[in-house]
């Protein structure tokens, strides 16, 4: 994690996240918390940029991420595994369509990848195989298909419901002079409505065909660690001190934020930390972790 390093700060481009130049509370308490689940669960610390806030952490706090460089959007259609291609006239022959741009830049990929001027959809989409920047991709290639389940993983426990749609993706990235493909995560823009909603994973997950494929190995590994061998306190000390002690902060802002809002839930706003425990407890028993895996 980054700790304010003097000599480091001055080679890092800081800036807020998304692609407005002001962001919300919302999106600020959401990228806290899910910095403070990159503490608890390693792998996606390695997928996630660094932020930083001062503290104490309140519904003024201004959260910035690092900026990194040669990070493309994609957009694949995941559909075409269970539908194949042309809306279902064609049978699947296990491959789907993947869009890309060779340049940076979120609107010059929305265009490069949709007509011009119309809505994000599957019906939009422009596939141009085997142009550059248009490619199939196997629907049997795990090594992706493992990265892919572990971001629905993170949308789950955040609540964040803008990556995976039942006929298209958005807001996935990758690193783009890097392969084999290793997707980033640096969008969380999460839901403090849906959070405290008690749902189980697997009637959440949105990607079906996602289900079907194991998460990666040292994820699994952070999963067994976490929910079998450890405990809810080490936990939520493990969380409070990756976000330098601002846990309780943290929930009185999300709490606030729930209450200022037409929710329309069910469900009241309760702590957290719980809430993050019992999603990760639902994720553990849907891959049915044991200790002899």
């Amino acid at each position: 994690r980054h700790k304010n390093i003097t000599d480091l700060d001055a080679l890092l481009t800081w800036s807020y996240p998304g692609i407005k130049p002001r962001v919300k509370i919302r999106r600020g308490a959401s990228e806290v918390l899910t910095d403070g689940i990159a503490g608890v669960l390693p792998w996606y610390g390695a997928i996630l940029p660094a932020i930083r806030f001062r503290s104490p952490f309140d519904n003024t706090t201004k959260v910035e991420i690092v900026r990194l460089g040669n990070i493309t959007d994609i957009f694949l259609d995941l559909q075409q595994c269970i539908v194949g291609r042309d809306g279902g006239e064609s049978k699947p022959d296990g491959y789907y369509d993947v869009c890309f741009p060779h340049f940076p830049g979120r609107v010059a990929a929305v265009d490069f990848c949709f007509i011009k001027d119309s809505l994000m959809r599957s019906s939009t989409r422009i596939r141009n195989f085997p142009a550059p920047g248009h490619e199939r991709w196997s629907c049997s290639d795990n090594f992706v298909m493992e990265q892919l389940a572990a971001a629905q993983v993170l949308d789950y426990i955040i609540a964040h419901g803008d990556r995976f749609y039942k006929e298209r993706t958005n807001n996935l990235f990758f690193s783009s002079n890097q392969r084999p493909i290793r997707f980033v995560s640096i969008d969380h823009d999460g839901n403090p409505c849906k959070f405290f909603r008690s749902i189980k994973y697997k009637d959440w997950a949105v990607t079906r065909m996602s289900l079907e494929y194991e998460l990666p190995p040292e994820l699994r590994k952070d999963f067994r660690r976490v929910v079998l061998t450890g405990s809810k306190d080490e936990f939520v000390q493990t969380f409070n001190a990756t976000i330098d002690g601002q846990l309780d902060n943290l929930n009185r802002v999300i709490r606030e934020y729930f209450n200022s809002k037409p929710c329309n839930e069910i469900e009241q706003p309760g702590d957290i930390a719980g809430v993050i425990w019992k999603r990760l407890k639902s994720v553990a028993h849907f891959y049915n972790f044991t200790m002899d895996d």
